[in-house]
């Protein structure tokens, strides 16, 4: 009896590996955006109608305000190097 033997698939090259995991991450990034702004939004109304939109976040009225602009930030910056990834990998593969 042989043991199964498990097949790998060869490895991408440079280039193709390059443009997935940009893609991966211009959508991770896409994601993290999307609930950094809902947050944001579910933050700044919580301090109701009356309240200046400034004080919500220079006063520290509500705690999650700063903190999710900081996610806002991430989100961003996570997009930004995904695009920049797929870009490289695309120059790189050539015509």
């Amino acid at each position: 009896m042989s043991p199964e033997v498990a097949t790998l698939s060869p490895p991408l090259p440079r280039a193709e590996a390059l443009q997935r995991n940009g893609r991966r991450l211009v959508v991770v990034g896409y994601g993290i955006t999307v609930v950094g702004i809902v947050l944001y939004c579910m933050a700044c109304l919580s301090g109701g109608f009356n309240a200046d939109m400034g004080d919500l976040l220079l006063e520290n009225a509500v705690p999650f305000g700063r903190a999710t602009l900081a996610l806002l930030g991430l989100g961003t910056v996570t997009w930004i190097v995904g695009s920049f990834a797929c870009l490289r990998g695309a120059m790189e593969d050539g015509p």
